[in-house]
C-alpha cells in the first residue's frame, strides 16, 4: 500500500495578548489629565474673586438705596448742605460734595470751618501748580456744629457690617442689668469703646435661645474684663450665659457728588467706597506726591472730541511727578473730573512713562474740563472763553476704594 504524504502549510502561532501600556501612551495620558487640572485650578481663584466683587456689588447697591432714600425724605442735604452758612439759593447752578464722613473727618483734626474761604474744605488738594484747576466745595449736608465722626458713620456707612473681637463665657453670678464680667480667657485688651470706634455686645441667656443687643460704654483692663453698658436689660432676662463682642467694621460707606442747575434741580450720584480711609492726611495730603493719599489732583485734560475730528474721545492723559505714578490708577478704578464732578472707570491703561499715565475710559468724556480743546499746551483762537488769558482746565482724582458710583434720577428741590 502506498502511503500518502500530507504536507500541511506552515502557520504562526498566535501572538499573545500584551500585558501593559507603553511608556508614551502614559505620558500622553498624563499631559491629558494636567491639562484638564490646570484647568479645572484656575478657575477657583477666578470664582472667588468673582464671589468678592458680587458681595461688593450687592452691598453697594444696598448702601446706594439706603442713601437715595435718606436724601429724597431730606431734600435739604442735597440742596441745602451747609444749612448754618446761607440760604439754599447760594448752590444755584454749582457742583459739589455732600461728604458727612470726610467733613467730620477734617473737623476732628482742627480744621476751622469757614467756607467757602479756607481751601482745605474743598475735594482736592497739591493741585499742580502749572494748571489753573477749579477744586468742588464739600459740605456736611447737616448742622456742622452737631457732625461728629459717630454721627457721620452712622449716617453713611451700611449698618451690619461687624467684625468679632471675642466670644467668651460670663462669670458666674457676675451679671447685672447694666454689667458682666467675662472670663479671663476672652481677650478684649483691644477693646476701648468710645464715640468714634462703638462696640456692641450681644448677650445671651444660659439656654442660648435668648439674646440682647447692647452698645459698650466701657471695658475695664485688664482680664478678667468688666464689661458695662447703659440700657438695662429686661428683667425676664435673669442671667447672661455666653457674651459675644463686635465692632462695626463699616467697611461701605457713602458720599454725594452733586451737579445742581441754575433752574434749580440736581443730578446727584452716589458714590460707595469699602474700607475708605479717612483721616485729615488722606484729605489735606502731607506736601507729598507720593499717591498715598486718596484726594491727591493730577493734572489730566478731557475733552469731548479727539482734536480735529468729529470722533467721541475716550481717553485722557495725566501727568504726575517723575517716578512717583498714582498707585491708585488701575484697570476698574474709577476717576473724578474735578470741574464737572463727574466719575468715569478706567478700562485699560495702555501707556505709561516715568512722568504720564494714559487712561481708556469705558465711556466718551461727556463734558470738556479744560480750555485746551486741541490739546496743543496753549490757548487757541476761540478757546479762551472768559478771557482770563490763562487756561483753565480740570484735574483728575483717582480716589481709592471707590466700588461703584450709582447715578440717581434728577432731583428736584422742595416745593
Amino acid at each position: 500500500m502506498k502511503s500518502l504524504l500530507r504536507h500541511s502549510p506552515t502557520t504562526t502561532p498566535p501572538t499573545a495578548p500584551r500585558g501593559g501600556v507603553s511608556l508614551t501612551e502614559v505620558l500622553m495620558s498624563l499631559m491629558i489629565m494636567s491639562i484638564g487640572v490646570v484647568s479645572l485650578i484656575t478657575l477657583f481663584p477666578i470664582s472667588t474673586l468673582r464671589v468678592i466683587e458680587a458681595t461688593h456689588m450687592t452691598n453697594a447697591t444696598v448702601l446706594r438705596y439706603d442713601a437715595e432714600a435718606f436724601i429724597d425724605s431730606q431734600t435739604n442735604f442735597v440742596f441745602d448742605p451747609d444749612p448754618n452758612q446761607a440760604a439754599a439759593r447760594e448752590h444755584l447752578g454749582e457742583s459739589y460734595l455732600v461728604d458727612p464722613l470726610g467733613f467730620a473727618a477734617l473737623k476732628a483734626a482742627g480744621v476751622a470751618w469757614s467756607a467757602p474761604a479756607n481751601p482745605a474744605w474743598t475735594f482736592g488738594y497739591n493741585t499742580p501748580a502749572s494748571a489753573t484747576i477749579p477744586l468742588p466745595r464739600r459740605y456736611p449736608g447737616i448742622d456742622e456744629n452737631t457732625l461728629t465722626e459717630a454721627v457721620a458713620r452712622t449716617l453713611v456707612s451700611l449698618p451690619d457690617s461687624f467684625s468679632e473681637q471675642g466670644d467668651g463665657l460670663a462669670l458666674a453670678g457676675t451679671a447685672t442689668s447694666t454689667s458682666v464680667t467675662v472670663d479671663a480667657n476672652m481677650d478684649l485688651s483691644s477693646v476701648t469703646p468710645s464715640a468714634q470706634v462703638p462696640y456692641i455686645a450681644v448677650l445671651f441667656d444660659p439656654t442660648g435661645d435668648i439674646s440682647e443687643v447692647r452698645t459698650l460704654d466701657t471695658v475695664s483692663q485688664p482680664a478678667p474684663h468688666v464689661l458695662t453698658w447703659t440700657q438695662p436689660l429686661p428683667s425676664t432676662f435673669t442671667d447672661i450665659g455666653r457674651v459675644q463682642v463686635l465692632s462695626n467694621e463699616e467697611f461701605y460707606t457713602w458720599m454725594l457728588t452733586v451737579r445742581r442747575r441754575a433752574s434749580g434741580p440736581a443730578k446727584v450720584d452716589v458714590v460707595v467706597f469699602i474700607k475708605r480711609l479717612i483721616a485729615a492726611a488722606d484729605i489735606t495730603g502731607d506736601g507729598t506726591l507720593d499717591g498715598n493719599q486718596d484726594e491727591q489732583v493730577y493734572s489730566g485734560k478731557l475733552v469731548r472730541f479727539v482734536p480735529g475730528t468729529n470722533n467721541e474721545n475716550n481717553q485722557v492723559t495725566i501727568t504726575f511727578a517723575a517716578g512717583n505714578p498714582p498707585k491708585t490708577a488701575k484697570r476698574g478704578a474709577h476717576i473724578f473730573d474735578t470741574r464737572n464732578c463727574l466719575w468715569y472707570r478706567i478700562s485699560s491703561i495702555p501707556n505709561e512713562t516715568a512722568t504720564q499715565m494714559t487712561f481708556v475710559l469705558e465711556e466718551s468724556v461727556r463734558r470738556d474740563n479744560t480750555e485746551d480743546l486741541n490739546l496743543n499746551g496753549s490757548l487757541d483762537t476761540g478757546e479762551d472763553t472768559n478771557s482770563s488769558n490763562s487756561m483753565d482746565e480740570g484735574g483728575i482724582i483717582i480716589p481709592r476704594g471707590v466700588i461703584s458710583v450709582f447715578p440717581l434720577e434728577l432731583k428736584l428741590p422742595a416745593s
